[in-house]
């Protein structure tokens, strides 16, 4: 972003900076240049990434997909979802003038959030209806669903994020049939309800690569 207001471009630089300590965890506020440096195999998925933040910039309001990354464990998933929230936080809106709202939450700790905040039976709408707030949802680690309420839950979510045309990303182990198969176990009616809406939400894309930790761990070793 190029600003011809030197003290409005420090100004911008120091809010950024803080929007970004408090989203993004310290392990992945170095973005989309930090990410190709740790995983040059994801070239591809970068430009895949800017893309749609630069298309999240520009929708004014029109309906846009996300993306589902997935693949197995340690390709880079969390780090593209985060690169995507290191970018985006920054952008001013050109319709309103302000800074866009962007919540990143892993799946797993969200559906405890709720469910210490609204009881093992709690209604789950309210917290959706909050969520309504964040002009970008990131869905970090959707793979596991244990139970048939937690089901409802992220349901609930994504149901609410479906209906005002909200975008999201996903990241997984799964795609979306194995995702699918395995929260039947739990609910059939919330799996398909769910898997159904992402299909009309997003791109999949499946990020090959091996396990980034696995070859950094190599390195060290081998010195």
């Amino acid at each position: 972003m190029a600003f011809e207001d030197e003290q409005f471009e420090r100004a911008w630089k120091s809010i950024v900076s803080l929007r970004r300590k408090r989203a993004i965890p310290p392990r992945f506020r170095g973005g989309f240049e930090k990410l190709l440096e740790v995983a040059p195999n994801l070239s591809h998925e970068v430009d895949l990434a800017r893309a749609f933040c630069k298309e999240f910039q520009d929708r004014s309001g029109r309906e846009i997909n996300g993306i589902y990354f997935w693949s197995h464990y340690g390709t880079g998933k969390t780090g593209l979802a985060y690169a995507i929230v290191h970018e985006t936080i920054a952008m001013i809106s050109p319709k309103t003038g302000a800074y866009f709202d962007v919540c990143a939450r892993r799946v797993p700790e969200l559906l405890t959030a709720i469910k210490n905040e609204y009881g093992a039976g709690g209604d789950p709408k309210g917290f959706a209806e909050e969520l309504q707030a964040y002009d970008l949802l990131i869905l970090d680690d959707m793979t596991e669903v244990g139970s048939s309420h937690e089901a409802n839950l992220l349901n609930e979510i994504v149901n609410f994020r479906h209906d005002h045309q909200m975008p999201v990303v996903v990241t997984s182990n799964r795609s979306l049939e194995e995702l699918q198969a395995g929260m039947e176990k739990s609910n059939e009616n919330a799996s398909f309800s769910i898997i159904s809406r992402l299909c009309d939400m997003v791109y999949t894309h499946e990020v090959k690569g091996h396990d980034i930790r696995k070859r950094k761990a190599r390195d060290r070793i081998n010195g």
